[in-house]
């Protein structure tokens, strides 16, 4: 007994005195809210949000979105590339594929309705929001199910509002039905997983090997044919 007694002081001893560099490094990480959506033109993708950061993954690894505290710019790469570019969030417009499908302006107003629905457990609110297509003069709105009890910052809100296409919504879309020319309307966004994670502290950060380029649009190109393939796919069969 007193033999390992012995034996297990000098181990103590011994951790002690190693050098930094050989003891095991403590990997260091932070919480945030995970979501799984499902977008009609473009398919799934997932979300991982919190006070300091959000990150966009499409599943296919058509695009990723990335903006983080304090500075806030937005990093926008095509992993197939390995390309990026970068915008301050403020002259942001939304994503580039779901611009081109939504003709609601992103100074719209957003119409509170007394109805609400549950999705993925939690009460969500509805609101309407609509804007005339200048070209074919016809009426698109969007009715859109919010969520505010994650506790994101403005910022968050405003990448996932854009990357679905939507104007800057005062809390975090959940579900929106999209009637498009005036039509009887179909469901263009859900969510379907909402959970917490925990991630590397350095998960909102621009990964190393991307080359810097000056437009969305060059970025979008390398993976451009992929993705507007997987957009006639959707629209044709639905959600």
């Amino acid at each position: 007994m007193r033999f390992q007694l012995v034996l297990i002081a000098a181990f103590i001893s011994l951790v002690l005195v190693l050098p930094s560099w050989a003891k095991p490094e403590k990997v260091r990480s932070i919480k945030c809210w995970y979501f799984e959506q499902h977008n009609k033109f473009v398919g799934p993708y997932q979300i991982y949000a919190c006070s300091s950061g959000v990150k966009i993954i499409a599943e296919k690894s058509k695009w990723i979105d990335i903006a983080k505290a304090p500075a806030w710019n937005l990093y926008f790469l095509n992993p197939n590339s390995h390309a990026y570019c970068t915008y301050d969030l403020k002259s942001w417009r939304g994503n580039h594929l779901m611009g081109i499908v939504s003709s609601i302006p992103k100074d719209a107003k957003l119409l509170q309705t007394s109805e609400s629905e549950k999705i993925c457990g939690l009460n969500c609110s509805k609101f309407t929001i609509e804007g005339k297509n200048a070209v074919r003069g016809q009426i698109d709105k969007n009715d859109i199910w919010l969520n505010s009890s994650f506790a994101l910052p403005p910022q968050v809100i405003s990448v996932v509002s854009g990357n679905c296409g939507l104007p800057k919504l005062p809390a975090f879309p959940m579900k929106v039905y999209s009637h498009l020319h005036e039509t009887a309307g179909k469901v263009a966004l859900v969510t379907t997983v909402v959970k917490q994670t925990t991630v590397p502290t350095d998960f909102f950060g621009l990964p190393p090997g991307f080359k810097r380029l000056d437009s969305g649009e060059e970025v979008l190109f390398g993976g451009f044919n992929g993705i507007f393939s997987d957009i006639i796919k959707n629209e044709n069969k639905g959600l």
